[in-house]
């Protein structure tokens, strides 16, 4: 009885050894969920209890995150992407309070935020009395895309490519002032492409000197000031301007459809306006629009 109760034990302590060997051998699993404002990706989060581990070079979202004023942004590092895998990032807070940051900040180069159109309706949104929705802080090869951001001073700032995204009307202002997509500085290779912004003051502006394209915007123009501002009056601006269209009344007698500094340097072509604006007529005889006549060339 005894030998065989040695050896049950013998084989218990041997199975126990063994599946620690397997235990020190399994990789971990990385927890690269992002469940709340303030918390970071990162490759290696060490004993950070905010941070969350990149898994394939990305964090998700996977569930709606709710923020308030006492929180920070949701940070990017390493180049890390966010996946918003189609759930929400809200600020609670009622007017006059807010949340006095972005929902999401792009700290390092490379960095990509996104949706897959999944989730529990299948719209990523970015929405309440945030600062800015994302802000890339002109990080290189910085990408937004596939989002839908409503509310905030801004939707989205100094990223480098802007595409495919929903931007929706703000009551909040700054100095009576907001802002779709707004830059002080990309410039190149950047381009701010096949957007839909409505109800901003600024819908999109380049404060910067260098080449932007912007290409295939539909700009609702019911509350703007100028809706595509290029350069700066210092440095002027060129770069592309065509495929946009324009409709709605405009805010005011003086609303524009173009700011352009150093205008010449800008290649125009394929942009539609209404006669509803009130600068649409002196866009058309600049030659920077086209009306809503037929033939309706749209982007041939």
């Amino acid at each position: 009885m005894r030998a065989h109760s040695v050896g049950a034990n013998l084989l218990r302590c041997g199975a126990l050894a063994l599946a620690a060997v397997f235990a020190l051998a399994a990789p971990a699993t990385a927890n690269n969920v992002i469940d709340g404002c303030g918390q970071t990706c990162e490759i290696d989060c060490g004993a950070d209890p905010n941070c969350r581990e990149a898994s394939g070079g990305k964090c998700i979202l996977a569930d709606d995150v709710t923020c308030d004023a006492t929180e920070s942004a949701i940070e990017l590092l390493s180049g890390n992407d966010l996946e918003m895998a189609g759930f929400d990032i809200t600020c609670t807070e009622v007017a006059p309070d807010s949340c006095p940051y972005s929902a999401i900040l792009v700290i390092d180069t490379g960095s990509k935020i996104t949706s897959d159109g999944s989730g529990d309706d299948g719209e990523a949104v970015i929405s309440g009395r945030f600062f800015f929705g994302v802000d890339c802080d002109l990080n290189a090869s910085s990408i937004v895309e596939k989002i839908t951001v409503f509310d905030g001073i801004g939707a989205i700032r100094d990223c480098r490519t802007v595409r495919n995204n929903v931007i929706g009307p703000s009551s909040q202002l700054y100095l009576l002032a907001n802002f779709g997509i707004t830059t002080e500085g990309i410039g190149g290779s950047d381009s701010f492409r096949n957007n839909s912004i409505e109800g901003r003051v600024f819908p999109i502006t380049n404060n910067g000197s260098n080449s932007l394209s912007v290409e295939g915007n539909v700009i609702n123009t019911d509350a703007t000031n100028r809706a595509i501002s290029l350069g700066n009056a210092t440095g002027g601006a060129d770069g592309v301007a065509k495929f946009n269209v324009f409709f709605g009344a405009g805010a005011s007698a003086g609303a524009e459809l173009f700011q352009i500094h150093g205008e010449d340097s800008v290649v125009y072509s394929g942009n539609y306006c209404n006669g509803d604006h009130p600068d649409c007529a002196a866009c058309i005889a600049a030659g920077h629009c086209e009306s809503y006549t037929s033939p309706f060339k749209g982007n041939d």
